[in-house]
């Protein structure tokens, strides 16, 4: 099984629009279309995951003042609990250490997510107490 991040273009982005969540996960983020328009207006960055050159998730950050946050990471439905998501989220680490004006790595999500709070638990993103409304935020600590 090969997972990589693929840069999204006017080329390819339509391969990820159909990347999906089951019901209940769908209240914890925008859809994909929200989240190329939030990209282009905020300056962030949209990924494609893939497995074996398919579309299989997306993810989202910027960096702001030194700090890289991870706006959005889902893996489709039908490829959940199967390891990806944290090969794929391993990989979005190692990049976001690369950029030069990264010195810290953040992310955020539902209180009441508790797959996001397993998976960036065991990626070493530890909860920090600066909280969003109904979100909890997470700094990466490796």
């Amino acid at each position: 099984m090969n997972i990589s991040l693929v840069s999204l273009d006017r080329f390819n982005w339509e391969l990820y629009i159909n990347v999906s969540l089951s019901e209940a996960q769908k209240n914890f983020m925008p859809s994909i279309l929200h989240s190329l328009a939030q990209a282009y207006f905020e300056k962030l960055t949209p990924l494609g995951i893939n497995v074996d050159n398919a579309p299989v998730g997306f993810a989202m950050y910027g960096i702001f003042s030194g700090i890289a946050w991870i706006n959005r990471f889902m893996i489709d439905q039908d490829f959940q609990s199967k390891g990806i998501g944290k090969i794929a989220l391993g990989l979005l680490i190692e990049r976001l250490k690369k950029e030069p004006q990264c010195q810290e790595i953040r992310t955020s999500y539902a209180k009441n997510n508790t797959n996001a709070a397993l998976l960036f638990a065991a990626m070493g993103f530890q909860e920090i107490n600066h909280t969003l409304a109904e979100e909890i935020v997470a700094v990466y600590k490796p």
